[in-house]
C-alpha cells in the first residue's frame, strides 16, 4: 500500500517500458537473408520482393489504409501490416518510421477489443519514441501534444482496460505509472479539463482502489469531481494536478 504521504510521482521507476511482443515473422526481401521481426502481424510470403515495392507498401500503400480506414477497416489493416513490414526491412525494427503505422494498428486492434495486440503495438511504439529524440508530432485534432504523450496515453488506457477485464493484476502497476507520468504532461499541454484528461484520471483513481491507496484514489476522484464543478478552467493547481504541475 503506498504511503499516503507520497504522491504518485515519487514511486516511478525511472527508464524505459519493457515490452513483451509476440509472432516473429518476416518479408522476403530481393537479398538472400532473410529479417526475422516482431510486429503482430501476420506472415506476408511474395518471395523476393524488389525495393520498389517495399517502397510501395512501406509508403503508398501506408496512404491507402489511412484512406480505407472510414469505409473498409480489414484493407486498412492489411495495408498497415504490410507498411509495418516493409518499413522494417528499408529501415530497420526500431526505427521511428515504424511508428505511425504501429500506433494504427493499435488504434484497429482497440476498435476490434483485441486489447493484448494493440499492447504490444502501443509498447512497442512507445518504446521506440523514447530511445528517440525526434518525439514532436502534431495529433489530429490539431494540437501540438507529443507522440510519446499521445501514445503512452492510449498505452495505459489498453493496460488499464486489460487489467480489468482478465481481473488479474497484469498491466495495472504499468498502467499506474505510465498514467502518472502522463497525466501531468496533458495538463500541462492541454488543460485540466480536457476530456482525456478526465478520463485517465478517474481510471487511474481506480487503479490506486484496487491497491487499497485510498488516500491517492481519493485525490483522484475529487480532482474529476471538481473537474466537472469548473468546466470553464482550462488549468486547477488543485489536488492530483498541482502536486505534478
Amino acid at each position: 500500500m503506498t504511503d499516503k504521504n507520497v504522491r504518485p510521482r515519487d514511486n516511478l521507476k525511472k527508464g524505459g517500458t519493457n515490452i513483451t511482443v509476440h509472432d516473429n515473422k518476416s518479408y522476403k526481401s530481393n537479398s538472400s537473408s532473410t529479417r526475422s521481426v516482431k510486429t503482430g502481424a501476420h506472415t506476408i510470403d511474395d518471395g523476393n520482393v524488389s525495393s520498389e515495392k517495399l517502397k510501395y507498401d512501406a509508403y503508398k500503400g501506408y496512404n491507402i489504409g489511412l484512406d480505407c480506414l472510414e469505409s473498409d477497416e480489414e484493407k486498412a489493416e492489411d495495408c498497415f501490416e504490410k507498411a509495418l513490414l516493409a518499413r522494417i526491412e528499408l529501415s530497420g525494427e526500431n526505427h521511428v518510421d515504424t511508428v505511425d503505422v504501429r500506433e494504427n494498428l493499435g488504434d484497429i486492434k482497440i476498435g476490434k477489443d483485441n486489447r493484448s495486440a494493440a499492447v504490444i503495438h502501443y509498447k512497442t511504439a512507445f518504446l521506440i519514441l523514447n530511445t528517440n529524440k525526434k518525439t514532436g508530432d502534431i495529433d489530429r485534432n490539431g494540437k501540438k501534444f507529443g507522440s510519446k504523450i499521445r501514445i503512452g496515453s492510449k498505452l495505459a488506457n489498453a493496460l488499464f482496460e486489460l487489467h480489468f477485464i482478465n481481473g488479474t493484476d497484469d498491466g495495472r502497476d504499468e498502467a499506474l505509472e505510465l498514467y502518472t507520468k502522463i497525466i501531468p504532461l496533458r495538463v500541462k499541454h492541454g488543460g485540466g479539463n480536457d476530456e482525456n484528461v478526465i478520463r485517465m484520471l478517474y481510471n487511474l483513481g481506480k487503479l490506486f482502489l484496487k491497491k487499497e491507496d485510498y488516500s491517492n484514489a481519493l485525490v483522484c476522484f475529487n480532482d474529476v469531481l471538481e473537474s466537472r464543478r469548473y468546466p470553464e478552467s482550462d488549468n486547477m493547481p488543485v489536488g492530483f494536478f498541482g502536486s505534478l504541475l
